[in-house]
């Protein structure tokens, strides 16, 4: 008897797919996370379905949110692992401190991760 393999296709992951990945990972509902990042429940469903891209704050309060990594969020490609891993915190986090701030207000209690590592 011959084994033969059979090569499959591997499917690749849009942002969206992440997106809605990360969200599902944490349990929450469209609407839970457009309230957290200060955006429609119809705008995080765009996201999710690759109707509308996100934009980098977007992305950031998104990752924030569900503690997952940015870069995964962004390339599928896990910090570390990624050839560019630049990042303007300065226009970032300007764009994005009243989303961040949104987020501690409804969450104050939630881990993040520059906290644990701190720990």
């Amino acid at each position: 008897m011959t084994i033969t393999s059979v090569s499959g296709r591997v499917p690749e992951w849009t942002v969206g797919d992440r997106m809605r990945k990360a969200r599902e990972s944490i349990r929450l509902s469209q609407l839970e996370i457009a309230k957290l990042i200060g955006v429609k429940r119809t705008t995080v469903s765009n996201y999710e379905v690759g109707k509308t891209p996100p934009k980098r704050p977007i992305l950031l309060s998104w990752a924030l949110a569900c503690q997952v990594d940015l870069d995964w969020l962004r390339t599928g490609v896990p910090a570390g692992n990624s050839p560019d891993r630049r990042i303007d915190f300065n226009s970032d986090c300007r764009k994005s401190a009243a989303q961040l701030e949104r987020i501690r207000r409804i969450a104050p209690n939630a881990p993040t991760r520059w906290a644990e590592r701190a720990a």
